[in-house]
């Protein structure tokens, strides 16, 4: 039991309280805490003798949330990729700029779901989507998870709020005669390989520009998916695929083997071309004096290849949805899709192509018509 003793000091009387606690070992320990009013010094012994008895105190911390998330950002930024850490770091951004200035101790549930409105209020406000707000929600609670296991706080606040709803994204794509004519009227350009990679193999662009000959097994006709490319500070690093599953092989076609042995054919034409001034390295897909291509200036170079040709405006990541459709509509079983573009889960290849397989049911009610 603890107890509270009254001390008059020089014109200041304080109330100081002894109360036990369980450690992280579960050994009971005696502590000391001072109050300058007996109500508060009552208070607290009464709710300490309160978490002794379910064993849930935790030791008081002024930390801030925007303090805590930041150093939690950090004790795990070797575990991440480079990609999802500065998606950490851009969501934690984000929720601080509302609720950052907090006692993390104190965050409540509310706070959480009103900084999630304020959030996603119009502009000038940051006007965030709910896809958004969800991986806020996904970032925050994985860290204040390790809050409460580490017995920083006694529960995660976010355990208590409803998660936003993802907005609902439907995937553009090209139809086969649009797919036709981006490849003849790319066949020039430095991205000719890279746009074949993902309109006919479904390979995303840092897949494509991370792509070396030796991830290229002629001899057997597989294509190895191993890593992504990360630029950082005009600095380029190979990083791992995005999950397990998209480190994975891809068969070679004998049409995209004709492509990849002239793309190879044209990198040595090169070599020879500029001499000393070739920028010598084992990727695929490269300007013509072997540099490698920045993710971004690839899909500028995209879009103004599609603008020059007058061919309908899409992203570059639509193409990786363009083959997916294709395949999808030529009747390859979508186990097989979800393999080739190296989905994490099937339900993910089904969500995103749900408008294909509309389509399929209707051509099927059709199909079985012959039997009536």
């Amino acid at each position: 039991m603890g107890s509270i003793q009254k001390y008059i000091g020089k014109g200041k009387t304080s109330y100081n309280v002894r109360y036990d606690v369980y450690n992280d070992y579960g050994k009971r320990i005696q502590k000391r805490k001072s109050f300058d009013r007996f109500r508060d010094a009552r208070d607290f012994l009464l709710k300490s003798e309160h978490n002794l008895r379910e064993k849930s105190y935790i030791e008081p911390s002024k930390s801030s949330v925007s303090s805590y998330l930041n150093d939690w950002l950090e004790s795990c930024k070797t575990l991440l990729a480079p990609n999802t850490y500065n998606g950490y770091k851009r969501n934690i951004f984000h929720i601080c700029s509302i609720i950052g200035h907090m006692k993390l101790q104190n965050l409540s549930p509310l706070d959480i779901q009103t900084a999630y409105k304020e959030l996603s209020a119009p502009a000038p406000k940051s006007n965030l989507s709910g896809t958004s707000l969800l991986y806020i929600h996904r970032t925050i609670s994985r860290a204040f998870s390790q809050a409460e296991k580490m017995r920083i706080i006694n529960k995660n606040p976010c355990y208590y709020v409803d998660a936003p709803k993802k907005n609902n994204y439907k995937a553009s794509f090209f139809h086969p005669d649009e797919v036709k004519e981006l490849i003849i009227k790319s066949k020039d350009s430095d991205i000719y390989i890279g746009i074949i990679l993902a309109v006919t193999r479904g390979l995303r662009r840092g897949e494509i520009l991370g792509l070396r000959w030796n991830n290229i097994d002629f001899k057997n006709r597989i294509i190895h998916i191993e890593n992504n490319i990360y630029w950082e500070n005009s600095k380029w690093r190979l990083t791992k695929t995005k999950s397990d599953k998209s480190n994975r092989s891809i068969p070679i076609s004998p049409k995209l083997m004709d492509d990849l042995k002239k793309q190879k054919q044209l990198q040595n034409k090169y070599k020879e071309m500029f001499w000393d001034k070739y920028y010598k390295s084992e990727f695929v897909c490269t300007y013509k004096d072997g540099s490698l291509i920045h993710p971004g200036t690839f899909s500028n170079i995209f879009k103004r290849l599609l603008e020059k040709n007058s061919i309908r405006h899409i992203r570059f990541h639509d193409l990786r949805h363009t083959a997916a459709s294709l395949m999808l509509k030529e009747g390859i079983p979508m186990k097989v899709v979800s393999d080739l573009l190296g989905h994490s889960s099937l339900s993910i290849t089904a969500d995103l192509y749900s408008h294909v397989f509309d389509d399929m049911k209707k051509e099927a009610a059709y199909v079985m018509d012959k039997f009536m």
